[in-house]
């Protein structure tokens, strides 16, 4: 049942996997950390095999090179997670993900200039998943999400991110990029180093700031 999933998914250890070393240990603990794949089942298997396989090929994703490379650059898996996620929906290919990767990463590297990420797909979330599922405003929650309100990283993941997502931040191109927009329609993507360069490139786009 829905509620033997959950119970699984929310007080069961896992010990034996290295990547939940700096989870956070609470009910939403496991949000980010199901990694998008194909999976089949046994017709009755039990809550606990399901969340195991799941967890198994996670683990075989954010193996020992992954945490080695996240150390590397000063993230967590849990922030590396948390990043890939908004990455994971803010591009429109795979082919940019390393560049908004970039994006951010810049941002969080330069908290004087850019203290924020003002990812919209933060707000999305908020408002797509966050308050469909809260029967009492929660003004603290949304700001932990909001990251055109909180400090740096959100509080946790937005969505499951996929390899090409993670494999972005932890091998983000090399840019001095610290703005980027898309258009809609085309999916076409532009990037800026400067605000100014950013208003053009929102007007090509066909965006109103």
């Amino acid at each position: 049942s829905e509620e033997e999933f959950w119970d699984i998914v929310e007080n069961d250890p896992f010990e034996e996997y290295p990547f939940l070393a700096d989870c956070p240990k609470n009910e939403h603990r496991l949000e980010g950390y199901l990694f998008p794949d194909t999976y089949e089942f046994y017709v009755d298997d039990t809550a606990y095999n399901v969340v195991k396989k799941i967890r198994t090929r996670t683990n075989e994703i954010l193996n020992a090179d992954v945490i080695e490379r996240a150390t590397e650059v000063g993230m967590t898996i849990d922030e590396v997670v948390t990043l890939a996620s908004i990455v994971q929906l803010e591009a429109g290919s795979v082919d940019d993900m390393k560049n908004i990767a970039s994006v951010f990463i810049n941002r969080l590297n330069n908290p004087e200039a850019f203290p924020r990420l003002q990812s919209d797909a933060t707000d999305t979330y908020i408002e797509d998943v966050i308050k469909t599922v809260l029967t009492v405003e929660y003004q603290d929650m949304y700001d932990a999400y909001d990251t055109y309100t909180c400090i740096g990283l959100p509080v946790g993941a937005i969505c499951n991110p996929g390899a090409d997502a993670i494999n972005a931040v932890l091998y983000p191109n090399d840019t001095n990029y610290y703005y980027f927009c898309s258009n809609v329609a085309t999916k076409e993507t532009y990037y800026a180093e400067t605000y100014e360069q950013h208003l053009v490139n929102c007007e090509t786009a066909g965006i109103t700031l």
